[in-house]
């Protein structure tokens, strides 16, 4: 069974928001983060400019999957958790 949160967001999405928000909702491996797809590009990129390399994919962050969302509407203003139960 899943089951999907959506956390809005305030300001400019980055690697570090994307690590607080596994850290402060005690995200495990059976969970997804969910960005829009123009979101994930832009991580991706500031990620290469950052480290001087491209991301792995299916790219995971401290154990947690991260991926745009195909099947679910995640807007520029959002993020979606999708919980494995």
């Amino acid at each position: 069974m899943e089951k999907l949160e959506i956390i809005k967001l305030d300001k400019v999405l980055t690697y570090e928001i994307i690590r607080d928000i596994i850290l402060d909702n005690e995200l495990t491996e059976d969970d997804t983060i969910l960005l829009h797809p123009q979101n994930l590009d832009n991580i991706i990129l500031r990620y290469r400019n950052t480290y001087g390399s491209g991301m792995q994919f299916s790219h995971e962050l401290l154990g947690v999957n991260i991926d745009s969302s195909v099947e679910y509407r995640i807007s520029l203003a959002q993020i979606g958790i999708l919980r494995k139960y």
